[in-house]
């Protein structure tokens, strides 16, 4: 099996991260959305790839010392063998850098894998937003992660 390397999105990455958007969310980013804000500074992207395919991605928005995950996805086929558990590891670190102290973000309330990965990663349960998510309609809860320097 090849080595999964968590690296920094590429704009080749962007029509392989779009397909992974589509199956993964009901309300997916477009090839467009992407490719703009890959490009803005307050961004960050990683993928995690093997022999440059593509296995899931995760990204964030940084602004005056919090930020916002964006989105973590992997491919089904490819879920529960780790690479969401290292993308996330590699963001909190990557937000660190920037100097962020506080991260937040929203996870449908039914999703319990990623939610028992965001508690095991130190992100506590912050509020509940109602009818957040459509397609279906679910709450999402609010989660947030406190840096300690």
């Amino acid at each position: 099996m090849a080595e999964l390397v968590i690296r920094k999105m590429r704009l080749e990455d962007v029509p392989q991260v779009a397909c992974l958007e589509k199956e993964a969310f009901s309300r997916p980013w477009s090839a467009q959305a992407l490719k703009e804000s890959l490009v803005r500074p307050e961004y960050v992207f990683l993928t995690a790839v093997e022999q440059e395919k593509v296995i899931g991605y995760c990204g964030a928005q940084a602004v005056l010392g919090e930020a916002d995950i964006t989105n973590i996805a992997v491919f089904q086929a490819r879920r529960g063998e780790g690479a969401g558990a290292k993308l996330l590891d590699a963001l909190v670190e990557k937000l660190k850098e920037r100097g962020v102290l506080l991260i937040h973000l929203e996870v449908r309330a039914g999703n319990h894998r990623a939610i028992g990965l965001y508690r095991s990663r130190g992100f506590r349960e912050a509020g509940l937003r109602k009818n957040f998510y459509s397609c279906p309609k679910e709450d999402g809860v609010l989660m947030t992660l406190k840096i300690h320097l």
